[in-house]
């Protein structure tokens, strides 16, 4: 299966948030190749843990990057975080239970979906509110900036 790629077209204008979109996409990338390859399910699980650990930290950032710059939409966009992240939990809990290829099917084609849909359906709506805000992008984002995430600290040493 042919992977997600970044495009320009998913860029919402700021560094730090496209950053973790393509992070985002590498995690989803290598969900799919550990599926296609037959990779044991441990390995599978420890990248969708790692995918729904960023995912929410993602979520984090974008909505503190959303208030600071004064989104009206703050909140509803919240409330699609809220969905997108107990979705995330729910699978990453039920394929450490029970993997099995159906499950790891229907992960792939979430996955593959929600990304560049959120990205192109929800994210693009911010871009234009934070356009010329980089002082409050960057006061926001300094409490932010000490977070640990697993997935990027595995990055640094290609875990995943």
């Amino acid at each position: 299966m042919k992977g997600i790629e970044w495009s320009e077209d998913l860029s919402v204008g700021v560094y730090i948030l496209d950053a973790d979109h393509k992070l985002l996409i590498r995690l989803i990338n290598q969900f799919n190749e550990a599926v296609a390859s037959g990779q044991d399910h441990a390995k599978v699980a420890k990248i969708l843990a790692g995918l729904y650990e960023y995912t929410d930290f993602h979520f984090i950032r974008e909505e503190t990057l959303m208030s600071a710059c004064g989104f009206p939409a703050v909140e509803a966009h919240r409330q699609v975080h809220v969905k997108l992240c107990k979705r995330m939990k729910e699978i990453r809990d039920t394929y450490a239970k029970s993997p099995t290829a159906e499950l790891a099917g229907e992960t792939r084609t979430f996955l593959n979906e929600w990304l560049t849909k959120h990205i192109m359906g929800h994210d693009q709506k911010y871009a234009a509110s934070m356009e010329g805000k980089e002082l409050e992008i960057a006061l926001a984002h300094g409490p932010l900036v000490h977070h640990t995430s697993v997935v990027e600290s595995a990055e640094a040493t290609d875990v995943y």
